[in-house]
């Protein structure tokens, strides 16, 4: 995945090959340069195992539950109307980590 941005926790929600789902592509909020891909489930779609809750927005996005990495950062977090929060036992969000679009 390549995506349009370097900041740190940027992201972009896309939809899947053949109505596959939807899924989030995004930059480690803590800046350590990784990239990731979570696949999401909205509001009235079936629960799918190893998936993320998305309220369905793309501008300012809100998953649950938290996201950890499971990496040598080991960032951990929540994406919350498209801001994204430390939950304080990883890595910490870098000071110009991605708010989402204006």
């Amino acid at each position: 995945m390549e995506l349009s941005n370097t900041l740190p926790g940027y992201f972009e929600i896309r939809a899947g090959e053949n109505n596959s789902g939807w899924y989030l592509d995004f930059n480690c909020p803590c800046g350590c340069g990784d990239n990731s891909c979570v696949a999401l489930y909205c509001i009235n779609e079936p629960v799918k195992t190893h998936a993320w809750f998305w309220s369905g927005t793309k501008e300012k996005p809100t998953l649950a539950p938290s996201l950890r990495r499971m990496t040598a950062c080991a960032w951990h977090g929540f994406l919350d109307g498209g801001i994204w929060k430390s939950a304080g036992d990883g890595a910490p969000t870098a000071a110009n980590v991605y708010g989402g679009p204006p």
